[in-house]
This record gives structure tokens, C-alpha cells and sequence, in this order.
């Protein structure tokens, strides 16, 4: 049974939103990442571009403030407001300032009649296809529809476009005078005190002093204004995400780790294991990863976020852990709930973020994602995590020391099957999991959403389930070659691989794997056959098309040779 309604929500467990927190460029990188010295210039054309900055960042003409800042925003707030509404406003027939569904079905019928791609082929859709197009694409256009009265006024139109990411890229607020800038610190950067930072970039640049600038004088400058730039852009780049961040605070509050608590952010891309139980239904696939606690005194705040639905095992001292929180960037299609879970804890030290995009997921701590995540999370509970661990594939990670073993097997790791029909695809199965089959109590998986055991697994755990079972039965088969750690797929038929070894002590093994299955009762399709997975169905005559999706999967008619479902074949 699922823990969803058991779990307390996230922010009710935080008191206060997390306080202000902002990075801003030093007043000398930004200054040299606006100034573009050339060869022959002359320092007074530098002053007088640069105070053309100052002229449209002082708002007010009193000096450049925090307000200065406020009515910038205000203003590209103000612009993208009107470009929104003018989008909308091309919807409007009858020009009465108000788009209606009818407006809107006229407008977007021909976008809804396009050709539609299908594996690199044009495909006109089908009529009851562009209804179903054309009824999102009004669905979409109307969110804005605030009182549900089925047209959009202009007060609705100017709403969607209140968000405030990406404006400064948008509409150059990026221009705006730094507040460090202000040297006596009094809240206002006078004109004055912005001269005088000029002035000091330039005389550093200007060596001789001459007024003019040579051509190794431009050069080395060039190499300056260059990291001043990828600086700034930094800067900004954190300063969006703070703010982003605030803005979603009261949605995505977080509870607040006790003062001794060692914070821990680790992320990864999915488990190295294959999760036995769902999260959210079957049509996703969960992976698994182990988290196993080292001996220690102080309390773990944990916060692990991941790309794929994942479960977390928690082993080893859990006294430890003072809260887990969890996010995924896999959510449920209506209330965008992650698909994240943990076994081995308490769910009232448990906690899912309300929605996916309140924690980026990472798996490289040195990319610009795991920054993102830790900005976030500083944000969100105003403490730096005190260390910051990634990994593609999490089979186990001690913690907090962070020590990593990709492919250790899960505590609870089911033996799989090494003879019958199913045993190529069970071994097939640990390619993309080498971790094994991750083998969970459903009951004790503590998550927002709902968690129970697969009816049929997913990728070729499910099509091994389905081998042994005898839903499914293997019409053809390739010849693969291990040596070493090489595997050779020899293709199908009767194909023969003749290979030499240059070491005489590695391992060599042949066995057959299935690579077309022919479906001879009902079922259901495995989740997640999809790009390197997929494989090909042949539906038996007289067996219904098994539910669910066959992702990439190829699927024709025993008795037609005919596509019945799937990406076309192209045989």
C-alpha cells in the first residue's frame, strides 16, 4: 500500500522561508567585462561609453540604488507583459480586445493538420488525431483563463507572463550598475564613485598613460576583459538561480536541518540496480541505489535527488540520519509529484519536495547543474551542504565519507534464474543494471506517491519474466561471444564468429540470446523499451495487443507481417 497520505507535507515542516540570498559581480569585472579595447582607442571614448551605462541604469537620476534595480525589473516585467499579450492578441478576430475558444480553434486548426514525424518519415495525422492536437493545443492556449469563463481578457494574457526567469537575458538587465560599486557604502552609486572605478580599469590598461591604447595595450586587456566576462556571467548566472529560488520558496520549502546536522547533497543520474516495486504506476521504470551510513556521532541531513524514479536503501547506522529529502526529476504526469522513494527509514524523518524542478538533479559535482543544486538548496534552507557527492550510476556510497562501489549489489538483491527460457535475458538485464534486481516489500517503501510490485518488470527484466512464464516465446535468436570483458553479438541465423585471444587466460563464453519475441498470450508490455531496449514483437493470431506501451519496440501481425504497433518496422 502506498505511505502517500502517511507522509507529512514538505512545507509544512518548515516554519519561515529561507531568508534572502543573492551573488552579485565585483565592480572591476563588471566594469572590464564592458569595455572592448581596441588598438588606437582613446581612453575619454571609454568614458564616455561607459557613462552612457550609468545614464540608463539611473532610473531616477539620483544615483544608481536598489530601486534602480526595482524599476529595471519592473520595466522588463512591463515588456515581456505587453509581448505576451501581443501574441495572444493575434488570435483576436474581431478585434474585441477578447480571444475565445473559437478564436483560438481558427487560429491553431492549420498548426493541428501539420504532417506529423514518425522515425524520419512525414505522416499526416488522422482526423481523430487533429481533434485530439487541436483540443490540447486550446486546453494549453487557455490556462490562463483564470475565471474559467472560456475566453481570454487582457488582464489573463498579461498573467502568463509574469515569470521572471530569464528577463535580465531578455530585456539587458544585465546592464545594470553593480551595487558594489557604492565604496561608501550609503546605498547609492554616485555618478562620482562610478568615474572613479572607470577610471582605475583604465589607467591599469592605459600602462603608459599616453591617453591611447597600443596594439599590445588591447591585447593584454583583451585576455582581462575575457575573465571578467566568463566571471560576471557566473555571477549572474547564480544571481538567477537565487532568485528563482526565492521565488519558489513557498512552494518548495524544505525542513531546516538542527544546528550540529552535517548537510549532504548527493546526485546521480539513476540506481545501479532494477527496482522490483513501481513508483506512480508501471509505466515508468525505478531504479535502486544503497546508501549505507557510516559509524559517527553527528546527525545527517541527507537531500538526494536523481534524474530517473529511484529508490533509495538506506543501511547501516540510521540513527544518523536527522532527514532524508528526496526528489527525482521523473514526477507523475498530473501533480508532477516526484517518483522517488527510500526503504529503511521512518517515514516521518522521510520528506519529498512538493514538485521536481524545486532541486536540480547532477551527477557530476563539477558541472554547472551540482551548482545549481547547491544554490538551491542553500536557498531553500539556508545552509551550504557541508559535502556535495555524484554519480552517474549510485549502487552504494558510504556516507559521509563518500566512498563509492558502482556495482555493489543491493542488500536486498533477488537470485535470478541461470537456466530456462528467461536466464539470456536476465543476464541481459544486468548490462544496464549491474547491480541485479533490487528485491523490496512494497509496504515498506515510504513515498509521495503510490508504491507497489510490477505486475511485469521493466526492460528485459520483464522480458525474461515474460520468457519463463510462457507469455512470450523467442522467435529468434543471436549468438553472442564473451571474452574477456568484450562482447561480440554474432547477429542471427547461423552465423559463425571465429575470434583469436592475444591472452591466453581470459575467459571465453557463447551463449544465444533472444532478440525477437513472438507474444502467444495476454499481456502487458514491460515499461521502458525504449532506445537501446527496444526489441521486436510478433503478435500471434488471435492474442489481443498486450496493454501498456512497447516504447521503441517494433510490433507486427503473426498473420499480416503488417506494423500493429510500436515504431514501424523496417525490415
Amino acid at each position: 500500500m502506498s505511505n502517500v497520505i502517511k507522509i507529512a507535507v514538505v512545507a509544512a515542516l518548515a516554519a519561515t522561508a529561507a531568508p534572502a540570498y543573492a551573488q552579485e559581480a565585483s565592480g572591476d569585472d563588471w566594469i572590464r567585462s564592458k569595455i572592448g579595447i581596441h588598438a588606437g582607442q582613446q581612453a575619454s571614448q571609454i568614458r564616455s561609453q561607459m557613462r552612457r551605462l550609468f545614464v540608463e541604469a539611473d532610473a531616477d537620476g539620483g544615483g544608481v540604488s536598489a530601486k534602480d534595480h526595482e524599476i529595471a525589473a519592473q520595466i522588463a516585467k512591463a515588456q515581456a507583459r505587453a509581448g505576451r499579450i501581443a501574441i495572444t492578441l493575434g488570435m483576436d478576430l474581431d478585434g474585441d480586445t477578447k480571444v475565445t475558444r473559437d478564436e483560438i480553434k481558427l487560429v491553431l486548426g492549420k498548426t493541428a493538420r501539420r504532417p506529423m514525424n514518425s522515425s524520419g518519415t512525414e505522416v499526416m495525422p488522422t482526423i481523430e488525431q487533429q481533434t485530439e492536437i487541436l483540443d490540447r493545443l486550446v486546453v494549453d492556449a487557455l490556462k490562463a483563463d483564470a475565471d474559467k469563463d472560456g475566453l481570454l481578457n487582457l488582464t489573463e494574457m498579461g498573467a502568463t507572463a509574469e515569470n521572471p526567469l530569464g528577463l535580465d537575458r531578455m530585456f539587458g538587465l544585465q546592464q545594470m550598475i553593480p551595487l558594489s560599486l557604492d565604496t561608501n557604502s550609503d546605498g547609492i552609486t554616485t555618478l562620482q564613485e562610478f568615474d572613479a572605478a572607470v577610471e582605475a580599469v583604465i589607467g591599469a590598461a592605459d600602462t603608459n598613460g599616453d591617453g591611447s591604447f597600443s596594439d599590445q595595450e588591447a591585447y593584454a586587456f583583451q585576455a582581462i576583459a575575457q575573465e571578467a566576462r566568463q566571471a560576471t556571467h557566473k555571477a549572474e548566472q547564480t544571481k538567477r538561480e537565487v532568485e528563482l529560488a526565492r521565488a519558489q520558496a513557498a512552494k518548495c520549502q524544505l525542513p531546516k536541518p538542527s544546528e550540529k546536522a552535517e548537510v549532504i547533497l548527493i546526485g546521480a543520474y539513476e540506481g545501479a540496480s532494477l527496482s522490483n516495486v513501481s513508483l506512480g504506476g508501471d509505466d515508468i521504470e525505478v531504479s535502486a541505489g544503497n546508501l549505507h551510513i557510516d559509524k559517527g556521532d553527528e546527525p545527517l541531513y541527507i537531500v538526494a535527488t536523481s534524474h530517473e524514479a529511484m529508490i533509495w536503501h538506506i543501511t547501516g547506522a540510521t540513527e544518523r540520519v536527522e532527514r532524508l529529502v528526496l526528489n527525482s526529476g521523473t514526477s507523475t504526469k498530473d501533480k508532477k509529484v516526484p517518483r522517488a522513494g527510500v526503504v529503511g527509514l521512518a517515514k516521518d524523518i522521510v520528506a519529498v519536495v512538493p514538485e521536481s524542478n524545486c532541486l536540480p538533479y547532477f551527477y557530476d559535482v563539477k558541472n554547472s547543474q551540482s551548482a545549481k543544486a547547491k544554490t538551491k538548496l542553500k536557498v531553500l534552507i539556508d545552509r551550504d551542504a557541508t559535502d556535495v557527492i555524484g554519480g552517474y550510476k549510485i549502487g552504494k556510497v558510504m556516507l559521509p565519507s563518500g566512498i563509492q562501489s558502482p556495482e555493489a549489489m543491493m542488500p536486498l538483491t533477488r537470485i535470478l534464474p541461470k537456466s530456462g527460457p528467461g536466464a539470456s535475458m536476465w543476464r541481459e538485464m544486468l548490462k544496464s543494471t549491474p547491480a541485479g534486481l533490487a528485491d523490496f516489500d512494497a509496504a515498506t517503501v515510504v513515498s509521495a506517491v503510490p508504491a507497489k510490485a510490477y505486475d511485469v518488470l521493466p526492460q528485459q527484466a520483464g522480458l525474461a519474466q515474460l520468457l519463463d512464464a510462457g507469455v512470450l516465446e523467442a522467435s529468434k535468436s543471436s549468438r553472442v561471444l564473451k571474452i574477456g570483458g568484450m562482447t561480440i553479438d554474432g547477429g542471427g541465423g547461423n552465423d559463425v564468429i571465429i575470434l583469436g585471444s592475444s591472452k591466453a587466460n581470459e575467459s571465453v563464453e557463447e551463449y544465444t540470446r533472444p532478440n525477437e519475441f513472438r507474444i502467444v498470450k495476454k499481456t502487458t508490455f514491460p515499461a521502458g523499451l525504449n532506445g537501446g531496449h527496444s526489441v521486436k514483437f510478433i503478435l500471434a493470431k488471435g492474442v489481443p495487443m498486450p496493454d501498456g506501451s512497447p516504447g521503441h519496440s517494433t510490433v507486427n501481425s503473426e498473420e499480416t507481417g503488417e506494423a500493429v504497433g510500436g515504431r514501424p518496422d523496417k525490415r
